[in-house]
């Protein structure tokens, strides 16, 4: 296994993106997971980077400590780079926000463009009824499945009515199972 830090780079416009990556063949067509990288790599297609390997370690804790040595706060903020956050971690802890508290005018801004959302001209479906003939198609599916659910659930089985072959007593599935069949007094 190889621990790896390498640059992708745009070829037009110069701008960088300093990442790790573990792999088993050092000439994979890996050119990095950043979120902007991504994007970029979907508008102008894989063929408009190019990747070069910086350093080549043994340990995973080799890899991070050099891309937290070139990924710096400061490397962060420059305008040439896809970088996100500074390196040296790993994995996809910025997507995952537990523990992580927003200032109040973030998280007005969020709260403000989820609402546009789901209110008004935000939502796809503002001022848009269904049409009765969809309702109906909605309400037969919907009847079909609860059926369905209701016919798989344990409890409609264990009240399903039964006759004993011996002596034509009548009830539900689970008492006859006990007390009629191969029980049967009758028998």
């Amino acid at each position: 296994m190889f621990y790896t830090v390498y640059k992708t780079t745009h070829i037009e416009s110069g701008k960088i993106y300093v990442g790790s990556h573990k792999t088993l063949d050092l000439n994979d067509d890996y050119l990095g997971s950043g979120k902007y990288l991504k994007r970029a790599i979907l508008k102008y297609g894989p063929s408009a980077f190019s990747r070069e390997i910086l350093h080549v370690f043994s340990t995973p804790e080799e890899m991070f400590s050099k891309e937290a040595e070139i990924v710096t706060e400061d490397f962060v903020k420059r305008d040439d780079t896809y970088n996100m956050k500074i390196g040296g971690f790993g994995g996809w802890d910025h997507i995952d926000n537990k523990g992580r508290t927003f200032s109040a005018q973030s998280r007005e801004r969020m709260s403000k463009t989820k609402a546009k959302m789901y209110i008004a001209e935000g939502n796809p479906f503002y001022g848009k009824k269904h049409s009765a003939e969809t309702v109906d198609k909605i309400r037969t599916q919907s009847l079909i499945v609860a059926k369905e659910r209701y016919e798989n659930s344990a409890t409609h089985i264990n009240k399903q009515e039964v006759s004993c072959p011996h002596c034509d007593k009548r009830g539900q599935l689970r008492a006859m199972k006990r007390w009629h069949f191969e029980n049967c007094s009758r028998k």
